[in-house]
């Protein structure tokens, strides 16, 4: 296993689609997996009301992970980001985070295949202030059998 480079954790954290947040609710650990954006040194998303919503107002300390996976060599590299998440409270801002959600997100899905939707609504944009970040990378050239992950 070898620590990735600031440089390679950026990288991943922005081109990565999905990410996992992890906050803690009802007393215990819940994650959830969210599409993102990874701009201006924090991670910016929007959630409606919910469990995800209701623990990241009442404890706002929280964990997000990407990581990404190479079937034909076993290659994996996962990054893990600390933070402090918050409802964006600047409305310039929370608006650059939206109109970048939809940039990043308009290229994988077909506009006519799904039921119009209007941004924002009921959803809440949300900010992670990255604290701290790290990398790491492992698997080059394992056998399946020695793989991580497998049955």
């Amino acid at each position: 296993m070898e620590l990735l480079s600031d440089h390679d954790c950026v990288r991943l954290l922005e081109r990565s689609l999905v990410g996992h947040l992890a906050v803690i609710s009802l007393g215990e650990p819940y994650v959830t997996p969210l599409s993102y954006v990874f701009s201006s040194g924090s991670v910016g998303f929007r959630t409606g009301p919910g469990r995800r919503l209701e623990a990241v107002s009442a404890s706002p300390r929280v964990c997000f992970e990407v990581s990404e996976f190479e079937p034909a060599t076993g290659n994996w590299a996962s990054v893990i980001v600390y933070g402090t998440a918050r409802e964006e409270g600047d409305p310039h801002r929370a608006a650059t985070v939206v109109s970048e959600l939809l940039d990043k997100y308009q290229l994988i899905t077909d506009p006519l295949a799904s039921p119009a939707r209007v941004p924002g609504g009921s959803q809440v944009v949300t900010t992670i202030e990255v604290e701290s970040i790290t990398g790491r990378t492992a698997g080059s050239l394992l056998t399946v059998r020695s793989r991580p992950g497998r049955l």
